[in-house]
This record gives C-alpha cells, sequence and structure tokens, in this order.
C-alpha cells in the first residue's frame, strides 16, 4: 500500500519516530541557508550585527532558522528532517506570541506553511500584513525567511516593506483557500491589482485574474498578456493565453 512504499523510500514518518532535537545540526547554518538567497544581500552586514548582539529574541530566531536549514539537508533521515522544521515552528511560535515583529512573523509564516499548517500561516502572514504599514528598515535588522519561494531570488524593488508586502499578499492568495475556484472573486482582484501596483504581479497570479474574470462572465476568454507570452518554469501554456493555436 501507499504507506509501504512511502517508508520504503525513507519519506514516512511514523508518529513513534518523531522527536523533536534540542540542538540544531550545525549552529549558524542561517548563513549558508540565506547566502543563496538574493533578497538577503541588502541585509547581511545589519544581520550579522543583530547576530553579534546576544538579545535573546535574535539569538533565538537565529536558532529557529539553525533548525530550519537542517530540515533542508539531503542524505539525512527524514525524522531527523521533520522533527528540525517542527522545532524551528515551536520556537517561532512562541516568539510571535511574546515579541512579534516583521522578520518572525516572515519566518513563521514560511516555516508553518513547509510544516503543512496553513492556517497558522494564513494568519501570520494577515498579522504582518497589518504591520507593515507602520515598519521601518530597522524592522527587519535581524535575519528572516521569504515567506514567498518565488520572491527569494529578487532584490527587495520598490523598498523593503512593498517587497514584503508583495510577497506576503502573493502568499496569502496562494494559500487562503485550497484552489482560486473557491477563493472570493473580488479579494484575488484586489490582490492581483495591488501586485500589479507594487511592480510584483507574477504569471500566476495574471492567470488566477484571469481564471476569476473568466468564471464570472468579466472577459470572454484568455486575453493576451506579456507575462504571459512565453514558456517559463511558472507558465506552462503560453499558447493557450495568447490564443495561439
Amino acid at each position: 500500500d501507499r504507506a509501504r512504499l512511502l517508508a520504503a523510500r525513507g519519506l514516512l514518518v511514523e508518529a513513534d519516530e518523531l522527536k523533536l532535537p534540542q540542538r540544531p545540526l550545525e549552529p549558524g547554518a542561517w548563513r549558508g541557508m540565506l547566502d543563496r538567497s538574493a533578497y538577503a544581500s541588502a541585509f547581511l552586514r545589519a544581520w550579522e550585527s543583530a547576530a553579534a548582539s546576544g538579545e535573546r529574541s535574535v539569538t533565538r530566531h537565529l536558532e529557529a532558522l539553525d533548525f530550519c536549514a537542517a530540515s533542508h539537508v539531503p542524505g539525512v533521515p527524514a525524522r531527523t528532517r521533520l522533527g528540525s522544521l517542527l522545532k524551528a515552528l515551536e520556537i517561532l511560535r512562541a516568539l510571535s506570541l511574546e515579541a512579534p515583529s516583521p522578520p518572525r512573523l516572515q519566518s513563521l509564516a514560511r516555516i508553518a506553511w513547509e510544516a503543512g499548517q496553513r492556517q497558522e500561516a494564513v494568519q501570520a502572514l494577515a498579522q504582518l500584513m497589518a504591520g507593515l504599514d507602520d515598519a521601518g528598515d530597522d524592522d527587519f535588522r535581524e535575519p528572516f525567511l521569504c515567506v514567498c519561494p518565488e520572491f527569494e531570488g529578487q532584490l527587495p524593488k520598490g523598498g523593503i516593506t512593498q517587497w514584503c508586502l508583495a510577497s506576503a499578499l502573493h502568499q496569502l492568495e496562494r494559500q487562503r483557500a485550497y484552489s482560486s475556484y473557491w477563493s472570493e472573486p473580488g479579494k484575488t482582484l484586489t490582490a492581483a491589482h495591488t501586485l500589479g501596483d507594487l511592480g510584483h504581479l507574477t504569471p500566476e497570479m495574471e492567470r488566477r485574474r484571469q481564471l476569476v474574470r473568466l468564471r464570472f462572465g468579466l472577459q470572454l476568454g484568455p486575453e493576451p498578456a506579456s507575462l504571459l507570452g512565453s514558456t517559463r518554469p511558472d507558465n506552462l501554456n503560453p499558447d493557450y493565453w495568447n490564443r495561439r493555436a
């Protein structure tokens, strides 16, 4: 059966096998994990200063990121990787209750999503977005995970606050319903419009915008769009969207 096949591939973790680790596999691994992301390059100096400060909440956040890094190490048993991810989530849950901040809420949203806790991720994203209006550059002085994988390879175009808002809005639209079919059409159209205004509209969100409009009779068929004009990993059927035979 499916469980036996998954177990044979090392992809199944039984409840009695799962133990949360007390220490990350490699302290300081957060640096290597974030160094691979373009957005982090703008903050590395400030982040190193924060890491050296010894502030308890910052240290705990960095520990959570170390556990998260451990969950992505190839060749490590699935139970160890899952335990590391859940330990990161445990730390960030507590931190975000004690002292919520844009960096901690972003890390919480990303790790909750990776751990399959969709509703928790949605709540963290909503809380993050509600506080961004009052955020300044100093509020991003400690390392954080980008909430949306598609934004990891970007520099924070338009400023850090707008970039964070765009990435959070993109991820919230993706997660707040299991499918765009079940999402509230007004929210989807507003999200796509806002992402366009921020300069961060993606092919996925342009397709969602058009699908909602098609479903509710706001347009008669696919409308050509530059974002959907060529084949790329996030746009596999440009001929359909551009009405090419």
